[in-house]
């Protein structure tokens, strides 16, 4: 009994430093890189006289930057592909449409700057209430957006929101294309998502995501109670539908984010979390 308990305390301890390892790790790395930027901006907004040349040098550094900022925060969210994720929570009542809004405001540049349209559905009478952490629950629409985003340059992206079975879902929809079944089957593991983005034309080997991003909104929303789920689809954003081909969607892919709900001052994945589970797999199963 002495060894059993002795090993799940060392089980904790070592999840306890896993956690403040990529804590501390994405602290140190974020301050520094900060600091570069910080200076980069400081040269493009007051150095005037500043050439062509140094200028689009320095914009490409202030882009990477940027990048990189994206990434640290990915790797840093990565604790959520842990189903035991220990990481409090602030529980706070929201609302699903202004934290699909919000995510569609962090996203806006990247956006446009791939030509994506988004648009919204009307919300639902009322809006859609939940109980959970609001900035947890934005970054996973964010991801499940972001990702929608990389696929459909110059294509639009819905995003809706709603009730359903008393629990607040949005819903992303992109008409990106078809992804072959294999794939699709593990977009939303770890490193999945990469098979189905398509190679950037300016920069083929430029990195916007280490890859983990939906499978990390899979894991914040399962520590919620709700889930993640993506399907082929051959809807349209102005209403019309095709038929798919050869067994693959005619226009893009389907995300539905179950935000499920966490009561105050109950722990991720104690008994009083309430919502559906976790729904986990790209093909509503376990596989």
């Amino acid at each position: 009994m002495l060894a059993v308990r002795a090993a799940a305390y060392s089980e904790q301890a070592f999840m306890w430093m896993d956690d403040e390892f990529f804590a501390r790790v994405g602290h140190d790395l974020r301050g520094e890189l900060a600091t570069m930027l910080a200076g980069v901006h400081y040269l493009l907004r007051y150095q005037k006289d500043l050439g062509a040349a140094p200028r689009d040098m320095l914009e490409r550094v202030r882009g990477a930057g940027e990048r990189l900022k994206r990434l640290l925060d990915e790797f840093d969210n990565s604790i959520w592909l842990r189903a035991d994720a220990s990481r409090p929570m602030a529980i706070a009542a929201c609302d699903a449409g202004e934290l699909a809004r919000r995510a569609a405001g962090h996203l806006e540049e990247a956006a446009t700057a791939r030509g994506v349209r988004i648009s919204f559905d009307a919300e639902p009478d009322g809006g859609a209430p939940v109980e959970g952490d609001p900035e947890l629950l934005r970054v996973a629409i964010e991801y499940v957006l972001g990702f929608a985003i990389l696929r459909s340059r110059d294509r639009p992206v819905q995003m809706r929101v709603s009730i359903s079975g008393g629990e607040a879902v949005v819903t992303v929809i992109d008409e990106a294309g078809p992804v072959a079944p294999e794939p699709l089957a593990r977009l939303l593991d770890p490193f999945g998502e990469r098979g189905a983005i398509p190679a950037d034309p300016v920069a083929p080997r430029r990195r916007e995501r280490l890859g983990l991003g939906l499978a990390i909104a899979r894991g914040i929303l399962g520590a919620h109670g709700g889930g993640l789920t993506v399907e082929p689809t051959s809807e349209r954003a102005d209403g019309g539908s095709t038929e798919p081909a050869s067994g693959l969607s005619a226009t893009g892919l389907r995300f539905t984010c179950s935000l499920g709900g966490v009561r105050r001052g109950s722990p991720p994945g104690s008994p009083e979390t309430t919502g559906r589970g976790r729904a986990a797999s790209a093909s509503g199963d376990d596989g």
